[in-house]
């Protein structure tokens, strides 16, 4: 499985818009996505920071999920919002039972 670890540093102001952004990204990623297996999403309240993990079926489902109408929406409606994104991957070697 294909890991997805995002960190968001968000202008102050847009905190609360780019959080009902993001969730609605999570929920139609989940929804929309059949090889989309996790979407989380984590707030750093006094930082204006959010992190997200993301597990896909395989590398070709993240770069599907890339490609998705939703994805381009969501890309294009926070990016003035956000100060930094960093994007990380990695291969999942173990699961919690």
């Amino acid at each position: 499985m294909f890991v997805v670890y995002v960190i968001f540093d968000v202008e102050p102001e847009s905190v609360d818009r780019f959080r009902r952004a993001v969730l609605a990204q999570a929920h139609a990623s989940l929804n929309e996505e059949p090889d989309c297996l996790r979407f989380d999403v984590a707030e750093d309240e006094a930082a204006s920071r959010f992190v997200l993990w993301e597990i896909y079926a395989s590398k070709d489902a993240f770069d599907a999920h890339l490609e998705t109408q939703h994805f381009a929406a969501f890309d294009r409606i926070v990016a003035p919002w956000i100060r930094t994104k960093t994007v990380e991957t990695f291969s999942l070697i173990s699961e919690a039972p």
